[in-house]
C-alpha cells in the first residue's frame, strides 16, 4: 500500500493499476501478444516489476504481464539495460503518470500520438507548474 513518505512499492502499484485495468478494460482488450516484456536474456522471464523495466519494458506491459497466470505470460524478449538507474526511472515514471492524469483532468482526452512539438497541445499550466517538457506523443507512448 502507499503511504506517504515510504518507498513506492512498484510490484503493488502494478498489480493495483492491473486490477483497475481488468475492470475498465471491457472495451479495450489488450492481449497478451500486444505485451513487450524483456529481460537481460530471452530465456529468462523477469522476477518483478523494476526488474522487467530495467531491461526495456514498459511499466503498464509489465503491470500486465505481472497480473496474467503464470501459463499466461508471453514470451520474453532479450532487451538492454537502460541507461538509468532504478531511482531515476521510478521517478521519470512516476512524473509522466502524474502528467497524464492531469492531462487528462485538464483537455478531457488522452495525449494525441500526433503532436510531436514539446510545447503544442500541452497546456500552460502543465509546461509552467508541473515542468513537463516532453511532447504528449512521448507519454502516449511511454506507458
Amino acid at each position: 500500500m502507499l503511504s506517504e513518505g515510504a518507498p513506492i512499492d512498484w510490484d503493488w502499484l502494478a498489480g493495483y493499476i492491473a486490477k483497475l485495468i481488468r475492470q475498465a478494460g471491457a472495451n479495450s482488450l489488450v492481449l497478451p501478444s500486444d505485451l513487450r516484456v524483456r529481460n537481460i536474456r530471452a530465456d529468462l522471464p523477469p522476477q518483478h516489476v523494476t526488474e522487467a523495466m530495467m531491461y526495456g519494458t514498459k511499466f503498464f506491459d509489465a503491470a500486465i504481464y505481472f497480473a496474467l497466470a503464470i501459463q499466461d505470460r508471453p514470451r520474453v524478449s532479450q532487451g538492454e539495460r537502460v541507461r538509468i538507474g532504478p531511482e531515476q526511472m521510478k521517478k521519470e515514471t512516476c512524473t509522466h503518470l502524474l502528467w497524464v492524469a492531469l492531462f487528462l483532468m485538464i483537455r478531457g482526452h488522452y495525449p494525441s500520438a500526433e503532436g510531436t512539438a514539446v510545447g503544442r497541445n500541452i497546456p500552460k499550466f502543465l509546461r509552467a507548474n508541473c515542468m513537463m517538457n516532453v511532447s504528449p506523443a512521448q507519454l502516449a507512448t511511454h506507458g
